[in-house]
């Protein structure tokens, strides 16, 4: 909720802090951030006028001179920098992992899919039990190319699945050439699926 209520302080992102700092830094490439914050205070706070009011001789404005100074030359922007170069590193390392698991996932579920024997008669399939409908699935999608199978989240029902498996081996006989199974399989194919057969129609009363 807190995400889809944010709203941009102004409508232009050169506007806010972050904008303003990043066209100053495009501006003046070599400077440092604590510079750029010194700066930003220095406005904001109107520090010339307490400067003037407090701090207007020579000997008052060398304590301030000092700690700036000692700020300058502890290498302050070096640290930020090495910090900010170790951080992107870290997280294009971490990237990298979850790319390397990820494909490692995928390579396994592909062998997986690969070592699937297909099944290519009916009574076999009937047989088999939704997580073997799954693995013919995926191999008949992925490993056998057919573009006419779906993806098996979309076939709610095992007998969704034996569905379209029954005919998915009729286009895959069919495309081996494979004489034996082919007469069965189209026969079965147009039992199962009556609402594609001509004669299924009711045609209206004359």
């Amino acid at each position: 909720e807190l995400d889809r209520a944010y709203l941009l302080p102004t409508n232009d992102h050169n506007e806010g802090a972050l904008g303003l700092y990043r066209l100053w830094s495009r501006k003046y490439p070599n400077a440092t951030q604590a510079y750029y914050n010194a700066l930003a205070k220095f406005f904001r706070n109107d520090t010339a006028a307490f400067l003037e009011t407090n701090l207007s001789s020579e000997e008052d404005q060398q304590d301030p001179r000092a700690a700036g100074r000692a700020i300058d030359s502890s290498g302050h922007e070096t640290k930020r920098r090495r910090a900010q170069v170790a951080h992107t590193i870290a997280v294009a390392a971490q990237h990298a992992r979850e790319q390397k698991e990820r494909q490692d996932r995928m390579d396994a579920a592909m062998a997986k899919i690969n070592a699937t024997v297909l099944a290519l008669d009916f009574e076999t399939l009937m047989n088999l039990k939704i997580p073997g409908l799954d693995e013919q699935l995926d191999a008949y999608r992925k490993r056998e190319m057919d573009p006419m199978v779906p993806a098996k989240l979309t076939l709610k029902r095992k007998q969704e699945k034996v569905d379209v498996l029954m005919i998915a081996i009729v286009r895959y006989c069919a495309h081996r050439g494979e004489g034996a199974g082919v007469a069965e399989a189209r026969e079965v194919a147009y039992i199962w699926q009556p609402l594609n057969r001509t004669d299924a129609a009711v045609s209206a009363p004359s």
